[in-house]
């Protein structure tokens, strides 16, 4: 049963509005209102027919306006929420030098994890090419490490062909968004990354290289 609302026992200065009594008064009366999850229980039928009902009270053109009006709020609203596919200036100021080269078009969170891993696999004994893949495999789910293998190889070879590849494959992201990508796309595009990557680790890690930019080592 729905209970009165006395304004004497409010502390505010200024009556309740009549809206602010009848919103009080409607969540008062519902508050011991349940969802009607079984289906089988025969009160839900009861429950649907009377929701149907209220419906069919509002007509077409209202209710057309109704959902236009709630569409439109809640494009609204996801838009302020949404992060940009592409990386802001503020999160490029945060990245390595040498991510920078790849901060405006592959998403930050890819890059992390990339670089990331790298450091973790990079003192490991395996090959350059299983190196590369342990980099990229967390983020290709739908890619066999085999698959991965032989998309790897390539990046694994001599310095001169390493680069071509990496070169071809950042070219045609330069001009592509990255959600556009198709997956293979993708993990070509994070298997070059990844080489980046672990051949910024040899120049801070190796004396040999020391003083060596890292393009001259992919």
């Amino acid at each position: 049963m729905a209970q009165e609302f006395n304004p004497a026992q409010d502390g505010s200065k200024s009556p309740p509005s009549p809206a602010q009594l009848d919103l009080l008064a409607a969540l008062l009366s519902s508050e011991n209102a349940t969802y009607p999850w079984n289906p089988a229980d025969p009160e839900t039928e009861i429950y649907f027919e009377e929701q149907d009902a209220l419906v069919s009270e509002v007509s077409s053109a209202e209710f057309q306006a109704r959902s236009q009006h709630f569409y439109s709020k809640l494009t609204e609203l996801w838009s302020a929420v949404t992060p940009s596919k592409k990386n802001s200036s503020s999160d490029i100021d945060c990245f390595p030098d040498w991510q920078h080269d790849f901060a405006s078009y592959v998403p930050h969170a890819w890059l992390e994890a990339i670089a990331d891993r790298a450091k973790q696999v990079f003192p490991a004994p395996n090959s350059l090419t299983e190196k590369l893949v342990q980099c990229v495999r967390g983020l290709l789910p739908n890619f066999v490490e085999a698959d991965l293998l032989v998309l790897a190889r390539p990046f694994a070879q001599t310095l001169c062909s390493v680069k071509q590849e990496s070169q071809a494959v950042m070219s045609h992201l330069h001009h592509h968004d990255w959600d556009d990508l198709s997956e293979i796309e993708q993990a070509k595009a994070s298997l070059a990354i990844a080489r980046y990557a672990l051949a910024q680790i040899t120049v801070t890690e190796t004396p040999h290289y020391n003083g060596h930019k890292h393009n001259e080592i992919i």
